[in-house]
């Protein structure tokens, strides 16, 4: 035991620890401003905002791959290698979360049909995910956040995901209060903050 190496571990780990408290913050912010448009939008957006939930484990697998392969190859010194493997796999992971949303903008019933068959709810969640499934591609650049890791800078996964959770406070509240344009005011400020996340991550990166 050296305190090297966990001053290693930490000066990653540590700020990184914050990230699913950003994630669930931005969640739950939406969550809080859906529960002002009534019980119909309510339960629509909680069952239709669980797909999105399931993207990141997902995310999180290819990501435990890029994490190794992006520090054994920076420890290595093959930066272009490094960054090619990052690029490659938020290319695959681009083409499964396009996938998954193209499925959530055609077929909503699909997925909306495990939790109800009330017309007015499956009409919101249809509605929320034909917007929301637009943004899903860019959930892909999640999986730069295990090479940001693996290059030994969390800050910009932290700054991705407090820009993201802005983009939620701050839309959401204009949405609901200002425009009062109700769950699909809620799915754009939703989809941008997803556009937001994933643009950040991968301007940092490239730059």
């Amino acid at each position: 035991l050296e305190s090297r190496w966990f001053g290693e571990i930490l000066r990653v780990g540590a700020p990184m620890s914050l990230a699913p408290v950003l994630n669930n913050a931005a969640l739950s912010t939406i969550t809080a401003y859906a529960s002002l448009l009534g019980v119909t939008s309510l339960a629509a957006f909680g069952a239709a905002v669980r797909l999105e939930y399931l993207l990141y484990p997902l995310n999180f697998g290819l990501g435990a791959a890029v994490l190794a392969m992006v520090g054994t190859n920076v420890g290595a010194r093959k930066f272009a290698r490094a960054a090619r493997i990052a690029w490659t796999a938020v290319g695959f992971s681009a083409c499964v979360m396009a996938s998954i949303g193209a499925v959530a903008i055609t077929a909503p019933n699909l997925w909306m049909g495990f939790f109800s068959h009330d017309p007015a709810i499956l009409a919101d969640a249809a509605g929320y995910l034909a917007i929301v499934g637009l943004a899903y591609p860019f959930v892909a650049c999640n999986t730069l956040m295990s090479a940001f890791q693996a290059t030994r800078q969390p800050q910009w996964p932290l700054a991705g995901m407090t820009c993201r959770l802005l983009v939620v406070v701050v839309g959401g509240w204009i949405a609901v209060h200002v425009l009062q344009s109700g769950l699909i005011g809620l799915a754009v400020v939703t989809a941008l903050g997803l556009v937001t996340w994933g643009i950040v991550l991968a301007y940092a990166f490239r730059f």
